[in-house]
């Protein structure tokens, strides 16, 4: 599969664990949860990915991703394992930084106070100003054009 975009480049050179909320010591060790983003609109960025994940991360995330929440898998064969809760992959130079474990995590049913429904978390993003954890939700289907944050959000007492 080829990648052939003209490349951008997001630079996260000024984040440091620092700036990361709660995290300053927190290291990053297996079974932590982790922001992370990754570019893939090149060859050269397609690289970064093991080479038997890279079909399948390209159908989830076509161009990459940027600031999503992941568990970290440790590292094999030099790369980072990441995991969303449906499926790991394995990538190498992507940015990787702790953060404080959210609350929710993908596929959970959660109930959404503003809109009064009970919603499924489809992805956990990292909002980098305000230092939290934030999450897009589906309802009925559809994918909810608000960011949730956790105080917004309850266990939907189903199961």
């Amino acid at each position: 599969m080829r990648c052939s975009v003209k490349s951008l480049f997001w630079d996260y050179s000024h984040v440091s664990r620092a700036h990361v909320a709660g995290t300053a010591s927190q290291e990053l060790r297996e079974g932590n949860w982790c922001f992370s983003s990754l570019l893939l609109l090149t060859d050269e960025d397609c690289q970064r990915v093991h080479p038997d994940d890279l079909s399948t991360l390209r159908s989830r995330y076509p161009q990459g991703w940027q600031l999503l929440c992941f568990r970290y898998g440790g590292q094999r064969g030099g790369y980072h394992v990441l995991e969303d809760g449906e499926w790991r992959m394995r990538v190498t130079g992507a940015v990787i930084e702790p953060i404080p474990d959210p609350q929710y995590h993908r596929g959970d049913r959660v109930f959404a106070e503003f809109k009064q429904a009970i919603g499924i978390v489809r992805d956990v993003v990292w909002h980098l100003k305000h230092q939290r954890v934030y999450y897009a939700l589906e309802f009925a289907g559809e994918r909810s054009g608000r960011w949730h944050f956790e105080n917004e959000l309850r266990p939907s007492g189903e199961d």
